[in-house]
């Protein structure tokens, strides 16, 4: 397996290419692939995020999968936690840190998630009082990251500069804007052996700061043809999205058949197989999957390449289904406003 200029591991679907997206915006060749899946889908993508389809298990699985990647050869590493604070992220950091400082940066302003004198806030509200602090499978244990992590609290790029020169071997930075993220990050990425994490923002803008030139990137493209979309997450902004384009023309939605209160892998995994036969019959071009759980069942085992962004959380990529190439279209369940997937979509879709 080749060196990765830059290895990102991530603890679910949606987030992988979330990430991933980001690093492709940035100019760089890439591929997600999956724990347990084939690594070697894209030997030349020089950027690899990998699911560690970590985000349910036990946090001993979640360390041991963390721990196994380091021995995959990569010129510098990241990892993508939850921006709403659920998983086994600090199971995982203690993991991949390994003898070095770790950064986190959990902050995604412009999807309404910052950091502000400690606290992770979600549109204003302190994370472990949002609904993500009330998720049945992974709730939010505490909106304050040192809490759980230790460490020291820095409130700009000053109190970085003093902590790079020489702190706490963990560090929590606030950060209410992009830019502030973007400075950050690129004010750590100067220091080798410091691991950043944080939301996707952090593995795309460590992409940016690795870029030694300018290179043009085109914006991807949906290209016009049958739609698929896959709902399977329960959260209102994914359920209202799909909603907002059910009896479009060439779109067709599929919700799940198994009751929400059944066993959460069992439903998406049913979600998935509906889906790919739909894909065949239809001949779709196009795939949306709204959900990490979604996500990881129809994706399976098999490695996307990425093509970029289309909005914020949102990321386009393909991938071979039945062995013609499909475009896939991902986004976190909690993100975006009801007319997202609306506005992506109509200018493909039949008049």
């Amino acid at each position: 397996m080749n060196t990765r200029v830059l290895l990102v591991t991530a603890d679910d679907r949606s987030g992988a290419m979330e990430a991933a997206a980001l690093c492709a915006d940035a100019g760089w060749p890439c591929v997600v692939t999956s724990w347990g899946g084939e690594r070697s889908s894209d030997p030349d993508g020089a950027v690899e995020v990998v699911d560690l389809r970590s985000r349910h298990v036990a946090p001993h699985v979640a360390a041991e999968r963390a721990l196994e990647t380091l021995r995959w050869p990569a010129t510098r590493r990241a990892h993508k936690m939850d921006s709403t604070l659920r998983g086994n992220w600090a199971t995982e950091l203690a993991a991949l840190a390994s003898g070095r400082r770790v950064l986190l940066v959990p902050a995604y302003p412009s999807a309404g998630r910052t950091c502000e004198q400690g606290v992770v806030r979600v549109n204003g509200v302190p994370v472990a009082d949002s609904e993500f602090g009330a998720d049945l499978r992974s709730s939010s244990a505490s909106s304050r990251p040192a809490e759980i992590l230790g460490g020291d609290e820095l409130a700009d790029l000053n109190a970085l500069a003093a902590w790079l020169g020489g702190g706490s071997t963990i560090a929590v930075a606030d950060a209410s804007t992009d830019a502030e993220v973007e400075q950050l990050v690129r004010m750590a990425a100067g220091v080798p052996d410091v691991l950043l994490a944080g939301p996707a923002l952090v593995a795309g803008s460590l992409a940016h700061a690795m870029r030694t030139s300018v290179t043009p990137v085109r914006a991807p493209i949906l290209h016009p043809g049958a739609v698929v979309v896959v709902c399977g997450s329960r959260h209102p902004a994914s359920r209202a999205q799909a909603l907002a384009v059910e009896g479009l023309p060439g779109v067709t939605i599929v919700w799940p058949t198994i009751a929400s209160d059944n066993d959460a892998e069992v439903v998406a995994l049913e979600l998935a197989v509906r889906a790919h036969d739909l894909v065949a019959a239809t001949g779709a071009t196009t795939v949306v999957l709204l959900g990490g759980d979604t996500a990881d069942a129809f994706i399976g085992e098999r490695g996307v390449r990425l093509r970029g962004s289309l909005d914020t959380g949102v990321a386009c990529g393909e991938m071979s289904v039945d062995g013609r190439s499909v475009t896939i279209v991902t986004k976190p369940g909690g993100f975006g406003h009801d007319l997202t997937v609306r506005n992506l979509l109509l200018p493909v879709l039949p008049k």
